[in-house]
């Protein structure tokens, strides 16, 4: 089968936790492993494996390559424009018979046994229509299509309906939630986006003419030119399931009976957390336990009976102290979380229930239940032109060759930074318009190009790179190098790095 796995977003219902840089498939929070590793972990050894990506998340996938045993190749869109054009312009890639399945990879799915039986059984019906993947629903929700069936026969297809057409379906017990997976062959898809969103179809077929044969057989890496980019702006902005799947009569339907959740907000995450957590935001390393001392008072106390007892020392906790009526209260907790900083020590006292997410930038406290109001949060911030980099970026920043990290910014005047560039790796030939830097190396060994002459770098050396000047930094092969960068000039944006050469060829 010909795995397509669309890995887009920007991360807005779990903001600050995840950026549109660093959106929530690649945060190693489940056992040290990303949704998106797991995700990838699920399927046969024999599923050919295609990451639909925008170029943000090329060092990610770059790392997953380079420090991950998984196979699997990845195509690049030139903008985001929904699901149909996702799915038509990876379509163009396959021979009309083969069998594609088009999954999410931020939802969590763990039972694996099952999940293979569901995919196994779709197949029955492949040959001539579309296969829907159908979880039985838990509570109302408006953020998924509701599909009522019978069987395997789909009865009728609703996308995302209003709050009373949604406790209807539910009531009924005759729907079952849309998971966003479709199993089917190429030409069976083609045929129902040629009948029902014609303009999706016609450039998805200008694109195929505009794709050259050889690269029809990815080797790691598919990244559109300029004249496929111009291409595919003109495909319409609509998701497959308002474009084919509400319309179309050749829909089946196989009931999930695994395990699902689609991580939609802060509450169903924390819910999956086993314990608190501290990370180096923005770097995708195993986020470690972290203690955090917390002391709630029962509110059914009676008179003359107050004691303070030490709980149970829990292995995500240093201490919770609680005022108690009985010994039956004993084992009863809160459900306070944290995803915090290493380097901090979190207390929450009078309160329970809540969720911290504290990063290096953004701090959010939310209640157990508010949590489908942090998209408002992050939608203010974005409204923000001086602050709205936040949104997109954590102060540190994965790149393909290391990882940068912002210290202390003055707005059209200076920025400082730590880069780390690992062992063997390189940043690219470049200039910068509208800058100066001057860099001091603090740790490692390299070789440093300014301009056509080569230096050594070693630790305490400093360097300064005038305005359009080109260099480069090349850590050794033994050791990483991490320097001091201080940028001054009236423009300090990262679009203001014109690369010559480019190991990565971004």
């Amino acid at each position: 089968m010909k795995v397509i796995l669309l890995s887009g977003g920007k991360g807005k219902r779990l903001f600050p936790l995840s950026r549109e840089y660093y959106p929530k498939q690649y945060i190693p929070i489940f056992n040290g492993k990303s949704l998106l590793q797991n995700t990838i972990e699920r399927f046969n050894s024999s599923d050919d494996i295609y990451i639909l990506t925008n170029k943000n998340s090329y060092s990610f996938l770059y790392h997953f390559n380079k420090d991950l045993n998984l196979s699997f190749k990845t195509i690049f869109e030139p903008i985001s424009k929904n699901t149909a054009a996702s799915i038509e312009y990876a379509l163009q890639f396959f021979e009309d018979e083969e069998i594609c399945g088009v999954f999410p990879v931020d939802h969590l799915i763990e039972d694996l046994y099952s999940f293979q039986n569901c995919i196994k059984k779709a197949l029955d019906f492949v040959d001539d229509s579309i296969v829907l993947i159908g979880i039985e629903p838990k509570t109302i929700e408006t953020r998924f299509g509701y599909i009522e069936y019978e069987n395997n026969n789909v009865i009728s297809f609703k996308e995302k309906p209003s709050f009373e057409l949604a406790k209807k379906y539910f009531e009924s017990k005759r729907f079952l939630y849309n998971s966003g997976i479709f199993i089917f062959k190429k030409k069976v898809m083609q045929q129902e986006i040629q009948k029902f969103c014609r303009e999706i179809y016609e450039v998805g077929e200008e694109i195929h003419k505009k794709i050259d044969l050889k690269n029809k057989k990815i080797e790691d890496f598919f990244s559109p030119d300029t004249e496929i980019e111009k291409i595919y702006e003109k495909f319409p902005s609509i998701s497959i399931d308002y474009a084919v799947i509400e319309k179309t009569d050749k829909l089946k339907v196989i009931k999930g009976e695994f395990d699902w959740d689609d991580l939609g907000n802060i509450d169903s995450l924390t819910n999956k957390i086993p314990s608190t957590f501290s990370s180096d935001f923005g770097i995708p390393t195993k986020m470690k336990k972290h203690p955090f001392f917390e002391y709630s008072e029962k509110k059914n106390i009676s008179e003359g009976k107050n004691k303070i007892e030490k709980d149970n020392i829990g292995k995500n906790k240093i201490g919770e102290y609680k005022i108690e009526e009985d010994k039956s209260d004993v084992n009863k907790t809160s459900e306070n979380k944290i995803i915090g900083l290493a380097d901090k020590i979190y207390g929450i006292i009078g309160y329970d229930d809540c969720k911290v997410i504290d990063t290096e930038d953004v701090l959010l406290i939310v209640k157990k239940g508010k949590s489908n109001q942090v998209e408002n949060f992050y939608n203010w911030i974005e409204k923000d032109i001086a602050r709205r980099n936040i949104v997109k970026f954590h102060k540190t920043v994965l790149k393909p060759w290391g990882y940068y990290k912002n210290l202390y910014e003055k707005e059209n005047e200076f920025k400082v930074k730590i880069i780390k560039v690992n062992k063997g790796e390189q940043i690219s030939l470049q200039l910068h318009h509208y800058r100066e830097e001057y860099w001091t190396i603090i740790e490692g060994k390299g070789e440093i190009i300014i301009e056509d002459k080569r230096s050594i770098a070693e630790k305490g050396m400093q360097f300064y790179i005038p305005k359009n000047v080109k260099h480069q930094i090349i850590a050794s092969m033994d050791f990483d190098i991490i320097f001091l960068e201080v940028q001054m000039g009236k423009t300090l944006s990262e679009d203001d790095i014109i690369r010559v050469e480019d190991k990565y060829k971004r």
